[in-house]
């Protein structure tokens, strides 16, 4: 659902996927490079990956070479998202177009756990070091030069089940997908 969501909104044909290599985007078309921290066989629809860590160096790219970035499920990962941001600014073209997913803060299931710690898990499974609200990541967008044109819903999954529904209210799912133009 996520992935076809990204893929319609996707601007442009020169495309960098960031953190594809657990779910690579099969709908995605394009001059597409895949961006990770693993090494991986090149998926099919993809043209190049570059394995690169995040937290150690700037992106080994010139500026304003993409039309639109993707950065799914991988800045709660990051020691620091705001200059993982800066980076992704400074690589993307004039008008170009992110498209970022992150679990928010205040989705039911973390506020339940957060009041049930004993009886309610954890939705985050580790290894993310920040959790952001909706406001906040918009805020941090913002400064750092980006408008949000729109927040999407991706999934609603009911915690302590195996349920999950297609959802676009994004206060009512665990993952947000940020539409944003470089401003």
């Amino acid at each position: 659902i996520r992935l076809k969501k990204i893929a319609r909104l996707v601007k442009g044909s020169k495309i960098l996927d960031i953190g594809f290599v657990n779910t690579p985007n099969i709908y995605l078309r394009g001059d597409i490079v895949g961006l990770d921290i693993k090494k991986v066989p090149i998926p099919e629809n993809y043209s190049s990956i570059i394995v690169h860590d995040l937290n150690k160096k700037v992106m080994p790219f010139p500026d304003e070479s993409f039309d639109t970035i993707i950065a799914g499920e991988i800045i709660e990962h990051l020691q620091s998202p705001y200059n993982f941001l800066k980076e992704i600014r400074r690589i993307l073209k004039p008008q170009g177009k992110l498209l970022l997913t992150t679990p928010q803060a205040h989705f039911f299931g973390v506020i339940l756990h957060n009041l049930l710690m004993k009886w309610i898990p954890d939705p985050n499974k580790g290894g993310h070091l920040y959790e952001f609200s909706m406001m906040s990541m918009v805020r941090l967008l913002k400064a750092i030069g980006f408008r949000t044109k729109k927040r999407h819903g991706c999934v609603l999954t009911i915690p302590k089940t195996k349920l999950v529904f297609s959802c676009s209210i994004p206060i009512l799912t665990y993952q947000v997908l940020y539409e944003c133009e470089k401003a």
